[in-house]
């Protein structure tokens, strides 16, 4: 209800999209590498079901170790440690045109649509 009171909105029927700029993170839990989305936006409203205390963690697939996997966890780099103890880590989302035109094969699809990130660019992040 306060969420709602202070955006002043007349309906709770859902999600809805806000003009306010955002900073995108996630939490990394360093006992499995489970992560929780965090949103932190420019304007302080924050919905708590993505705040810096979201307990809401969900198993991804690392292709390197995660944060906070080293030293038994003590260690969040490149990331800062959160108050919850998990490690909070910047993300960085882009939008582009992936096709010029309706691919031909579903493999084609499979090859060039990907969530992640490359090593290169993981590397250029530290």
């Amino acid at each position: 209800d306060s969420v709602c009171e202070l955006n002043c909105c007349k309906h709770n029927a859902g999600y809805h999209w806000r003009d306010a700029g955002c900073n995108m993170k996630i939490k990394v839990r360093p006992s499995d590498g489970y992560i929780a989305i965090v949103h932190e936006p420019f304007d302080n409203v924050i919905e708590p079901t993505v705040s810096a205390g979201n307990p809401n963690y969900f198993k991804v697939h690392w292709d390197l170790e995660y944060p906070g996997r080293l030293l038994g966890g003590r260690v969040c780099l490149p990331c800062s440690r959160a108050e919850d103890g998990s490690c909070l880590c910047g993300v960085y989302t882009y939008q582009t045109a992936v096709f010029r035109g309706m691919p031909l094969r579903a493999s084609e699809v499979l090859e060039k649509l990907t969530i992640g990130v490359s090593e290169e660019d993981f590397n250029g992040l530290t």
